[in-house]
């Protein structure tokens, strides 16, 4: 029984984690890298449902992450710039995530 919503529950997590309000704009993954996932002018997608869910789209059906594998596989090599497929498609980008400072 456990099994049958657990599906669900991940699939919601892997579409939408760099929308959910309560991590930020970032997946616990990039938390722990110290990177953000942002519009291409630097927006943060928490709350960009849209946005999230286009960009993770090639994650979560297997083939297209193969295909996306690929086609980064094939720019490594012709020295361009590494980007997603899903960054491509839903206009995003990652970059570090800029460290709070601490009140004086």
């Amino acid at each position: 029984m456990i099994g049958f919503f657990s599906w669900p529950i991940y699939l919601g997590y892997l579409l939408t984690r760099d929308a959910l309000p309560f991590l930020d704009g970032q997946s616990l993954g990039k938390k722990l890298m110290k990177l953000r996932a942002v519009t291409l002018d630097g927006k943060s997608l928490s709350g960009n449902w849209q946005a999230s869910i286009v960009r993770n789209i090639s994650v979560a059906v297997g083939p297209l992450a193969l295909v996306e594998a690929f086609i980064l596989w094939q720019k490594s090599d012709k020295n361009q710039p590494l980007i997603r497929l899903g960054d491509e498609w839903a206009k995003t980008k990652v970059i570090v995530a800029a460290e709070s400072t601490p009140a004086a």
